[in-house]
């Protein structure tokens, strides 16, 4: 039997990419809106939105700036003490995302700081719970959450 990796996996019909692909470039478009632009009438938008499984939440994506939140950051971060740095990882409010990885490291965070004086003080606190982070400030964002936005991306799945 010959598999074509290259074949387009299709789980999702016409009609719920164009849902996916329209609230991908503004979550928080009405159903009169995404009708205008797709023309799925509202009543079948309405259906389909009910029980439509590729979206875990409809989270705002925050400008941290504007905000008073100068300073962002990416971080590798590994400790001894696993589930201590997790615990802190956790509780500390300038976390924005955290998850566990791999291949040495024990986790991968966005924080935003509003000074370098509160990014430091968050780094003593590592250095404390004898762990180590790899930190790369943001200098600019160039993209986010874009994937599936456009049309194209779909041939991705």
């Amino acid at each position: 039997m010959h598999i074509n990796l290259f074949q387009e996996v299709s789980f999702m019909d016409k009609i719920e990419k164009k849902l996916l692909c329209c609230l991908r470039k503004n979550g928080r478009m009405g159903f009169s809106e995404i009708s205008r632009h797709t023309g799925i009438p509202t009543t079948t938008i309405f259906d389909r939105m009910q029980d439509f499984k590729y979206i875990k939440s409809t989270a705002a994506l925050l400008n941290f700036e504007r905000l008073g939140f100068g300073i962002r950051a990416f971080m590798t971060v590994r400790g001894s003490d696993k589930e201590a740095l997790e615990q802190f990882m956790l509780s500390n409010a300038s976390i924005n995302s955290l998850c566990k990885i791999n291949n040495g490291l024990d986790f991968f965070c966005e924080a935003v700081f509003r000074s370098i004086g509160e990014f430091e003080l968050f780094n003593d606190t590592l250095q404390l719970l004898n762990a180590k982070a790899r930190v790369f400030f943001v200098v600019e964002e160039l993209r986010k959450e874009h994937m599936f936005s456009q049309k194209g991306h779909f041939r991705l799945i």
